[in-house]
């Protein structure tokens, strides 16, 4: 049955109104952002004294104005109105639209979800500090500049995201700035692009764009045809940093 197009946008632009409404205008935002949810954390610490203080909330959100719950809450929206225009195929129930759904978003959100679980891990057992005052100890200060933006690149082919490529990374980035007597402003500089060039390669954020489009067994293709431009962007911005740094 031929959509109207604005029925066809009608999501996008719940979407739309919601994350103005919410985000946007400063009193409602507070109102909605008291609402935060996080489980108790206890105070840890490693073998090497690099510890975690106690939260009563450990990463704590806002539900009611989360990302995930504005897209719920728009798709749900968006179910309503196809389904009473009747624009589902018969027999295609919200069971069968969850399980197309459960079946084309697990392997990418599984991949995901261990990625990010590293990045937690080497935060909280401290190899993050081991890791930067080994790098101040081994490389000079012009080879650390130069490689600030690869690390940002690891991290985002390891997270798959540039900003967990940054909480991973950028405090190993101004330990080890600090350290080598180097400005804490251009490691992190460093870190952010480089984790933005790095999500080209990222596999989870291959993986999710190879499920969406229905090739998700190309992955190794994919990557390699995105590695060779990510190195040459690499060596640009290796290049960058050492600029500044011999200006600075």
């Amino acid at each position: 049955m031929p959509m109207p197009l604005w029925l066809a946008f009608a999501p996008y632009i719940i979407l739309g109104l919601l994350a103005v409404i919410a985000l946007v205008i400063p009193p409602v935002n507070a109102c909605l952002e008291r609402v935060r949810i996080g489980l108790p954390f206890p105070a840890t610490t490693t073998g090497y004294g690099v510890g975690q203080e106690a939260t009563e909330a450990y990463a704590a959100f806002a539900p009611l104005t989360h990302p995930g719950t504005l897209l719920l809450i728009s798709a749900v929206v968006g179910y309503l109105l196809y389904s009473r225009r009747g624009l589902y195929p018969a027999g295609k129930g919200v069971g069968g639209i969850l399980s197309d759904a459960a079946r084309e978003a697990l392997p990418a959100t599984t991949a995901i979800a261990g990625l990010i679980l590293i990045s937690k891990v080497m935060d909280h057992s401290g190899e993050i500090t081991v890791l930067a005052l080994g790098i101040a100890a081994i490389a000079p200060s012009t080879l650390y500049v130069a490689l600030s933006p690869w690390i940002g690149i690891l991290g985002s082919f390891i997270t798959s995201s540039n900003t967990a490529s940054n909480v991973l990374f950028a405090p190993l980035q101004a330990t080890a700035a600090q350290a080598e007597g180097i400005a804490t402003e251009l490691a992190i500089a460093g870190q952010t692009v480089g984790g933005s060039t790095g999500n080209a390669i990222a596999p989870g954020d291959a993986l999710l764009g190879a499920t969406v489009a229905g090739i998700a067994g190309s992955l190794g293709a994919i990557l390699q045809r995105a590695i060779v431009w990510t190195l040459v962007c690499g060596l640009f911005l290796s290049l960058a940093a050492l600029g500044l740094y011999l200006l600075l």
